[in-house]
Parts: C-alpha cells; sequence; structure tokens
C-alpha cells in the first residue's frame, strides 16, 4: 500500500532557519503556487549546477521534473526562501514503502551557505513522520559540495560507487550525533547574526 504522506498542518508550518553565514531564511513544504518560482530556479542556475543535479545540462528535462513534482502528492519537497525568493528546492522521490530518493538544487549565489544541509535536516525529519525510514541519492564524484552535506549532517550514512556514480543511503531517524551537528551549526550561524552588522 502506499504511504499516507499526510502531515498535521504544525508539522507543514514554514519554519524559520539561520544560514550558515547568519543570514536569516525560512524553510517549507512545496505549495502549488511555487511552481513560476521553481521553473525562474531551474533556468537561472549554471550549466554546470544542473548537470551535477540532473546529470544532464538539458533544461527542458530539468522543467518537465518541476512539472512532475507540483503533479505528484507521492513526492516531498521543501523549498527555502530568503527575503521572500525561492532559492533551492529539496525533493524525496518515493522508491518503496519506506524508502525515497532524494535530490537537491540551491541557486549559485547562495551556495556554501548551508542551505542543502538545511533542507536535509527538515527533509529527514519530516519523511520519518510519514514512515519513510531511508533515503538514497546518487551523486557525480565531482558534487562534492552535495557528497559533503550528507557527510556533515550527522546521520547514519553508507556510500559505495558503482558505473561512477556515489551512491549515498542515509536513514532518516536524528541520531545523537545528528542533533549535536545541528545544534553546533546553529549556535555558529546565530553567533554571525549576532555580530556580521557590527562588522567592518
Amino acid at each position: 500500500m502506499p504511504v499516507d504522506r499526510a502531515l498535521p498542518s504544525a508539522a507543514c508550518a514554514p519554519v524559520d532557519v539561520l544560514l550558515s553565514d547568519g543570514s536569516r531564511g525560512v524553510v517549507r513544504r512545496l505549495s502549488p503556487t511555487d511552481g513560476p518560482a521553481l521553473h525562474v530556479l531551474h533556468e537561472s542556475v549554471s550549466d554546470e549546477a544542473l548537470r551535477l543535479r540532473f546529470f544532464s545540462v538539458a533544461r527542458v528535462a530539468a522543467h518537465h521534473y518541476v512539472d512532475h513534482v507540483l503533479r505528484d502528492p507521492r513526492t516531498l519537497a521543501m523549498v527555502a526562501e530568503v527575503e521572500g525568493r525561492l532559492v533551492a528546492l529539496a525533493t524525496a522521490e518515493p522508491l518503496g514503502a519506506d524508502i525515497s530518493e532524494v535530490a537537491f538544487l540551491v541557486a549559485d549565489d547562495f551556495h556554501g551557505r548551508g542551505l542543502g544541509t538545511l533542507l536535509l535536516e527538515h527533509l529527514a525529519a519530516t519523511a520519518c513522520r510519514v514512515g519513510i525510514a531511508r533515503f538514497e541519492a546518487d551523486v557525480l564524484p565531482e558534487n562534492h559540495d552535495m557528497l559533503r552535506v550528507f557527510e556533515d549532517a550527522g546521520f547514519e550514512v553508507v556510500r559505495r560507487t558503482d558505473s561512477g556514480v556515489v551512491l549515498v543511503e542515509m536513514s532518516t531517524s536524528g541520531t545523537i550525533t545528528q542533533k549535536q551537528a545541528a545544534a553546533k551549526r546553529e549556535r555558529r550561524a546565530e553567533a554571525k547574526s549576532v555580530w556580521s552588522p557590527l562588522m567592518p
């Protein structure tokens, strides 16, 4: 039977987050009204970012994927916004009753600001609540940023390489290590949030 991915409204509420540079954003579930902003995101990223995400630079395929995500109720999807702009998307596509394939896309000018990690944390928590126990991801070996997200988030992660692609598998359950890593990142972001406006 398909997994019931319905969540209480409180679990779907937007969450204020701090990026690693101390700036503020919002992480929330995808809304049907996000279509235009999602298409803008996929059109605006560089060819290299598109290749690392889709293993191809075909923007038509990327836009078809956006339409698919907006239509398919089985796909868990979360977005990040900064100052009202949609700057990142994370999706979990069902592979079985308790496992989903995850993927991420972040706007070029927001790389290195912790959005991938924040989205992974919130997506995993949401998935765990609806009975998805594991995530899998296919990552190109040169996609160091994405591989680092999985490694640094603190979840239990297994990696193996097959046909030139790194296969990542992780539990969606938060471990002590994951919670400690999240708390440490939040303390660093809070410190930057307090001090950065005072810096010359």
